[in-house]
């Protein structure tokens, strides 16, 4: 339940909304308890396949990939097309978060920065298709890919979710 790549995407979407209006959230989590209090929907610990590893559902590959790359202050900014995007800075580094809710082609985004120059970006995304489950016998099938960014476009491959770490030039 709630294995797919495509519901990686929605729980990405969520997470924009929570950093949208984290400036009336206290506390906020995607992980969810289901069944009971032990078991969340973030972590799957097999316990009928001997010497199987814990390994991260969609939602919680989304948390992971999401808070290693995450500013201090929210920034606004605009978009279109089939993506969800929200941003944030820390210093001379701006984050964002996008997913690519388009299961079937790529999606472009050209942030503008206003009064910015950049010294560097790089991308960490996982892009499989929607319908790939997550199970013991594939426990690694979403795995984060990294890139440098050159020039000032995001390129998303279909049903992507990314953390764009943008740094700044020092003036």
């Amino acid at each position: 339940m709630l294995s797919s790549w495509g519901d990686g995407v929605a729980y990405a979407r969520c997470h924009n909304v929570i950093m949208r209006n984290s400036d009336v959230l206290d506390i906020a989590t995607m992980a969810d308890f289901f069944g009971t209090a032990w078991q969340v929907n973030a972590i799957l610990i097999p316990n009928n396949v001997p010497h199987q590893k814990p390994y991260l559902q969609p939602v919680g590959e989304v948390m992971r990939l999401f808070g290693k790359h995450q500013g201090k202050h929210a920034l606004d900014i605009s978009y279109s097309g089939d993506i969800d995007a929200v941003a944030s800075r820390t210093d001379n580094k701006i984050y964002l978060h996008i997913a690519n809710t388009n299961m079937n082609a790529s999606q472009e985004l050209i942030p503008d920065i206003e009064n910015c120059k950049i010294a560097s970006a790089r991308m960490d995304y996982i892009a499989e298709s929607p319908d790939v489950k997550i199970t013991p016998s594939n426990p690694d099938c979403f795995r984060r890919r990294a890139c440098k960014i050159l020039g000032n476009t995001v390129t998303l491959p279909p049903a992507a979710v990314a953390a764009v770490e943008i740094t700044l030039k020092e003036n």
